[in-house]
């Protein structure tokens, strides 16, 4: 699977070819296998950590209408992006050490330093997005 998160204003979607990443042509960060699944269990690892519980309700949800094999875009929650984007350097690191952890990285032999690296993408995404007034997206496809 092929995941890259990327940052757009709502409006754009309907304009962008997603039949390769935006990420290509949108600010965005090359996920290594972050799909909504591994997203989900940084929701619940934010939400302890910025001591938001309604963080780990939130759902990413369908923004465009895909084939059964994809590609698929996915928004990320507000919440999400402003919790990511507040996150001290050291939050990151302590972060990203407990979601390297989770069954979902060990299964797919996620290491330290690689999902330390992203979680730095993300936040540095997250901030971004939240200066340009832009949403982020995670795009998937087989």
């Amino acid at each position: 699977m092929l995941t890259d998160y990327f940052i757009a204003f709502q409006a754009e979607l309907t304009k962008l070819d997603i039949r390769s990443s935006p990420a290509s042509t949108h600010p965005g960060v090359q996920a290594k296998g972050a799909d909504t699944v591994k997203l989900a269990t940084l929701q619940r690892i934010l939400a302890m950590a910025v001591d938001q519980p309604e963080l780990s309700t939130l759902h990413s949800s369908l923004v465009n209408k895909p084939t059964a094999e994809g590609p698929w875009v996915f928004a990320v929650a507000p919440a999400v992006t402003q919790a990511l984007a507040r996150l001290t350097v050291p939050e990151v690191h302590d972060v990203a050490l407990e979601w390297v952890e989770t069954r979902e990285w060990r299964l797919d032999r996620g290491d330290e330093q690689t999902v330390t690296d992203l979680l730095s993408g993300l936040q540095g995404l997250a901030q971004r997005a939240r200066a340009e007034g832009k949403e982020i997206f995670l795009w998937m496809s087989l």
